[in-house]
C-alpha cells in the first residue's frame, strides 16, 4: 500500500492496495475505511480500480450531490453556508434551545 497524492477529481485518497494485499488484508483496509475515514483504492489487472468507503461516508456524498445537482438549490445552499460562517453566534446552552421550542416542560 503506498499513499496517493491526489484523486482523477482531485480528491485526496490516502490509501492504494492491490488485490492481493487486499485479499490477505480484507478486515484491516476495511477497518481503516471505516475507522479512519479513508478511501482504499484497490487496483486490479484486469478491469477498472475499486473504491472501498465507509457505507455512511458514501451515503453523505450521495446526499450531497443529489441536494447540489439544481443550480438554484446549490446557490441557495451555498449562500446559507456563507452567512453561517460569516455570522458570528454566541454560544447557547441546551437548557435556552429547549425552552425556546418548547421542550422545557
Amino acid at each position: 500500500m503506498d499513499a496517493l497524492g491526489g484523486g482523477r477529481h482531485g480528491t485526496r485518497l490516502k490509501c492504494r492496495a492491490n488485490c492481493w494485499v487486499r485479499r490477505e488484508q480484507l478486515k484491516t483496509l476495511m477497518d481503516r475505511a471505516v475507522d479512519d475515514r479513508e478511501v482504499i483504492v484497490v487496483r486490479r489487472r484486469s478491469g477498472g480500480d475499486v473504491a472501498m468507503i465507509a457505507a455512511d461516508e458514501l451515503q453523505g456524498l450521495i446526499e450531497t450531490a443529489h441536494l447540489l445537482r439544481s443550480g438554484k438549490n446549490a446557490s441557495r445552499l451555498l449562500a446559507a453556508l456563507s452567512r453561517a460562517r460569516g455570522t458570528p453566534l454566541k454560544p447557547t446552552s441546551l437548557a435556552e434551545l429547549e425552552s425556546k421550542v418548547g421542550l422545557d416542560a
